[in-house]
């Protein structure tokens, strides 16, 4: 683990100082970063402006396998008793809650085929040529799954292109007659990749907040992202026997803030 405190008049400053010392980016998922001090105003009439503190923690692959040396300790311990078994069991259970996918016919349905041919013509002008779709529904969401060649302009920076052509392919579905469908474009599988991806982020950001007691900040994330986080952050802790809160905070357009459970 590295970390560096940097100082600045704004947090987002500190931040950009931080990670520039680091020679990391804001945006990757080990950076992770806690506010030490706000900018504040004082001395005679406000003149003076305390700077921001803030500090900058890169996760590392060595950090993490030394972080848990438990599997010697496990190996060495003779078979668990039942209670235990018992107790494990719910965790498992609660840890992974698959939901299947049913296939659907675009053809059959107009919805989705309206929706299918407002995509086709802007794909092309974005330069992507080839690619298939397919739908599939799980539990309430309707995803209409892209493949093909070169789909990276559909992605765009963590998904923000694709989760832009979601909303207005929404649109276009929810004009027509019918009840409302909770559309998704998920493009080269990048959905799944992205939910695993955040899963372990808040798993191992809660499991920092619990050693440390301390606030995190984290990027600003869309209502389906923020959704992630809450999820495996809140099953991290309760796996610790902890209470968990959900987080909240006004900064970068709503963070989210992994903090300590019981403050």
């Amino acid at each position: 683990m590295r970390e560096y405190v940097a100082t600045a008049k704004t947090v987002e400053e500190a931040i950009q100082l931080g990670c520039e010392a680091l020679s990391v980016d804001s945006d990757d998922l080990g950076v992770s970063y806690e506010i030490l001090e706000m900018p504040q105003k004082t001395g005679f009439l406000g003149l003076k402006v305390t700077p921001a503190k803030v500090k900058v923690t890169v996760e590392t692959a060595d950090t993490e396998s030394e972080a848990t040396p438990a599997a010697p300790v496990a190996a060495a311990e003779p078979e668990p008793a039942p209670a235990e078994e018992a107790a494990e069991q719910p965790a498992a259970e609660d840890a992974a809650p698959a939901e299947a996918e049913t296939p659907l016919d675009i053809a059959a349905d107009p919805r989705l085929q309206a929706a299918v041919d407002y995509l086709t013509p802007i794909f092309h002008l974005m330069g992507v040529e080839e690619f298939t779709f397919t739908a599939g529904k799980k539990g309430e969401a309707t995803i209409l799954h892209v493949e093909g060649a070169h789909l990276g302009a559909l992605i765009g920076r963590r998904g923000e292109t694709m989760e832009s052509l979601s909303y207005l392919a929404s649109l276009v579905v929810n004009r027509m007659e019918g009840p409302y469908v909770k559309l998704g474009i998920d493009v080269g599988g990048y959905r799944n990749k992205r939910e695993d991806d955040l899963t372990a982020l808040a798993v191992r950001i809660a499991n920092r907040v619990i050693r440390t007691g301390c606030y995190y900040e984290m990027e600003p994330m869309n209502p389906y992202e923020r959704h992630i986080i809450h999820t495996a952050g809140g099953r991290a802790q309760r796996e610790q026997g902890r209470r968990s809160r959900p987080p909240r905070g006004d900064l970068f357009h709503r963070p989210q803030r992994q903090q300590p459970a019981g403050s």
